[in-house]
């Protein structure tokens, strides 16, 4: 009955953590089509504003006032930023296959709608408490115990055995017959002799249950270490989309400052191609950090044995 248990232990932790798993494929496979979608958007805005820049550079090109180095860079960023697109294409498609797969719906064109929920992070959790809850030391756990039932089963075969039958009859030469007739028997068996199969059979399950507690407690400290990366991974995306987003609304003020500098020749192209250059790599960077701050929060919900599955 303990073994039996024990393995039932041992299935449902391996059910949570299934079903974890699950939650955290789904979350990112989700978040993956966000921001593949997002980065067609942003590909398209970017290369509008570049081919606004070209036609800017080249007028100033035509007439004199800018070098052919720099047109020949613009038409360049151009290329790039049609490149970029296409990749960006490319990419959706890919995210929508890998989310119609995880979902187990038909290849079609899927598409986000809304952002995937989100929630603040927990300031000092207790590791010690979330590290006994989670399925791994839950499964390492009922193995456990099902290492010392094994060894309580080849300890029995130390013990004597008593079997006991009794019989109640009755006998006579009429029917119905009057004498009656009660018999029992009892013996007891004591195993002197087993060839060694009882000793070894317990030194055996001794060693194989002192080889659960090392690995129950190997589990424990690879749970605790995953627990504490994975949180303060956590924290670090939450803060770190909220600077990317700081740093977006900056590099979009010095972009448009910069372009009309530009305009009335009051800085040169190097240095107005920097601010644009600097917008588009942060406007990139939030991409990122969007996706990654809800791929943070699934992973640490999947180092917990938890997420959005019943």
């Amino acid at each position: 009955m303990e073994q039996g248990a024990a393995s039932v232990d041992a299935a449902q932790a391996a059910l949570i953590t299934a079903k974890a798993q699950l939650s955290r494929d789904l979350k990112a496979a989700y978040a993956g089509l966000l921001y593949a979608q997002d980065s067609v958007k942003l590909s398209e805005d970017i290369l509008r504003r570049l081919l606004d820049n070209l036609r800017l550079v080249e007028l100033r090109f035509e007439s004199g006032r800018e070098n052919k180095g720099a047109y020949l860079l613009t038409r360049a960023s151009v290329a790039q930023a049609r490149l970029d697109l296409l990749q960006a294409q490319q990419a959706l498609r890919s995210a929508q296959t890998q989310l119609a797969s995880i979902t187990g719906q038909a290849v079609t064109p899927l598409l986000a709608s809304d952002m995937v929920p989100v929630s603040t992070p927990p300031t000092a959790p207790d590791f010690t408490a979330l590290v006994r809850e989670t399925p791994d030391v839950r499964d390492a756990m009922a193995r456990e115990r099902s290492a010392s039932a094994d060894v309580q089963l080849a300890r029995a075969g130390f013990y004597p055995s008593v079997n006991v039958s009794g019989s109640v009859a009755r006998a006579g030469d009429t029917w119905y017959p009057s004498g009656d007739r009660r018999s029992v028997n009892a013996n007891v068996s004591i195993p002197l002799f087993s060839g060694g199969r009882d000793y070894y059979g317990e030194r055996g399950a001794l060693a194989a249950l002192d080889a659960a507690k090392a690995n129950r407690e190997s589990v424990e400290g690879d749970t605790l270490v995953k627990l504490t990366q994975n949180h303060a991974a956590y924290v670090e995306s939450v803060d770190r989309l909220n600077v990317d987003r700081e740093f977006v609304a900056a590099a979009e003020t010095r972009a448009n400052i910069a372009r009309a500098r530009y305009q009335n020749g009051l800085i040169s192209f190097d240095e107005w191609d920097r601010a644009e250059s600097d917008l588009i790599q942060r406007q990139k960077a939030l991409l990122a950090s969007t996706r990654d701050r809800v791929n943070a929060e699934a992973a640490w919900e999947l180092a917990q044995g938890k997420g959005v599955i019943p």
